[in-house]
């Protein structure tokens, strides 16, 4: 073996061990188990149907039975049973638009030309869009490969079809169906601790000085990326509520499924998040910026920014006493005699802060919350945009 082909060979060798080692670090992850299980449920469900249909049931096209089972595999229950409808319904307008085809004067290649056509137009209909090429494929499976116009034939193949659909369904379902509500909830979670991250930060920020454009820009950036987890989140809780859907294991363990407070929690941290860049743009266009603003103002208002992020990061606390500070400092500063140019900017600092606190401070949340636990601790301190600084929390 050249030197060239032996250095490949020990490289090969090198990344399989490697990727042997990192084989239990990526057990631990649910995602990657939930994969692992769909893809031997998805093995066992194509050899069971093929096993009755060859040795049970003698059809004459077992192939089919095996190949709509692995075809209805899909990642949870609901979905196979949706999938799975739609996939014998399409079949069977294949099979019968092949029977259809094959009593015309058609033949050859304009008669399967015809048939995709024909299939791919019906795969348009909403009911069918998923699995609509169905259509096409098993009319040209039967005009190539059987007689569509023997009786025999169609409920042989209906048949293959029906049977694997329900084997890939029923073992899907079965066999530790995907059921999962803490995907969502850890992402929640995170973006909590991500939001309050970013509100100490902004306090460590303008303690040491006035905020500087790029300071301002970094944390509206930051904001836009919680928008992003926000949408993760809003997806995941989809696919929590679908894995619930129809799922033998929820009824069976009395599961309680994904909590109602992810779609109010949700809409609060939106809310949120849309105050933190409010104050962001506030800081940025004004008082961060200028030496004029109140010194007690300012001390106070500093102070409570960095207590809500700590509040909003533990959830292990109630932020209450945070809210009543702010209060008291709206109503102290009230009386004072304040720069007049400035009280707009002081006013929505408040109001913006205090939406910061309403929003993840009410009972539902914080009864959620209070009762996660060991498993409420955030994904991550904080991610912040790449750009540095000493207070920056990575």
């Amino acid at each position: 073996m050249s030197a060239p082909a032996s250095a490949r060979v020990r490289d090969a060798a090198r990344r399989a061990r490697a990727a042997v080692r990192r084989l239990p670090t990526l057990m631990r992850f649910p995602e990657v188990r939930t994969d692992l299980l769909q893809v031997v449920k998805a093995a066992l469900a194509t050899a069971s149907a093929w096993l009755v249909a060859t040795a049970v049931l003698d059809l004459a096209e077992p192939f089919l039975a095996a190949w709509s089972a692995l075809l209805v595999v899909h990642a949870t229950v609901h979905r196979s049973m949706v999938r799975g409808a739609q996939f014998v319904v399409a079949t069977s307008l294949g099979i019968l638009l092949a029977a259809g085809i094959a009593l015309s004067p058609l033949s050859g290649a304009p008669a399967l030309a015809v048939g995709v056509v024909v299939g791919l137009l019906a795969s348009r209909v909403p009911v069918l869009r998923l699995e609509g090429v169905a259509v096409a494929t098993y009319a040209i499976f039967i005009l190539v490969a059987a007689d569509p116009t023997s009786t025999d034939t169609v409920i042989s193949w209906l048949g293959a079809v029906v049977l694997g659909t329900g084997i890939g369904v029923a073992v899907n379902a079965v066999l530790l169906p995907p059921l999962d509500d803490r995907a969502a909830g850890r992402t929640l979670q995170g973006i909590l601790g991500d939001l309050g991250g970013l509100l100490r930060r902004m306090a460590a920020e303008l303690e040491s000085g006035p905020a500087e454009d790029e300071a301002a820009t970094d944390w509206s950036q930051v904001t836009r990326t919680l928008d992003d987890d926000l949408d993760r989140a809003r997806q995941q809780v989809r696919w929590t509520r679908e894995t619930q859907t129809l799922n033998p294991r929820r009824l069976i363990s009395g599961h309680a499924g994904a909590p109602a407070v992810y779609d109010h929690l949700l809409a609060g941290l939106e809310d949120a998040v849309g105050q933190t860049r409010t104050i962001a743009r506030v800081v940025a266009g004004g008082v961060g910026t200028s030496q004029a603003w109140d010194e007690d103002f300012r001390d106070r208002w500093l102070v409570l920014l960095d207590q809500t992020g700590r509040r909003v990061a533990d959830l292990d606390e109630s932020v209450t006493a945070v809210r009543d500070d702010l209060d008291r400092l709206a109503e102290d500063m009230s009386t004072q005699d304040l720069p007049g140019l400035l009280w707009p900017t002081y006013g929505s600092l408040l109001m913006a802060l205090r939406g910061v606190l309403v929003a993840v401070d009410d009972e539902e949340t914080v009864r959620w919350r209070a009762g996660l636990g060991e498993v409420g601790r955030p994904r991550r301190p904080f991610r912040a945009a790449r750009t540095g600084g000493e207070n920056q929390v990575v």
